[in-house]
């Protein structure tokens, strides 16, 4: 167990030094995380649904391009 938390710790560092150094892709993850926000304030939860399975798969591609 303590193996498998090192390594996720491990590509979770990975993960957060691969958002700092690109910027393009850290800005518009920020842009999503405002989107998201906005809409849930705004009473629409359909479309926070939507920006947050575009964040999630834009992330999901960015975390393998860093472990593999």
């Amino acid at each position: 167990m303590m193996q498998f938390l090192d390594s996720l710790q491990d590509t979770i560092v990975r993960f957060r030094h691969y958002s700092l150094t690109n910027r393009d892709w850290a800005e518009e993850s920020e842009k999503e995380h405002k989107q998201i926000v906005d809409y849930l304030k705004q009473g629409n939860p359909e479309a926070a649904a939507i920006i947050l399975q575009k964040h999630i798969k834009s992330a999901k591609e960015v975390l393998g391009s860093v472990i593999f």
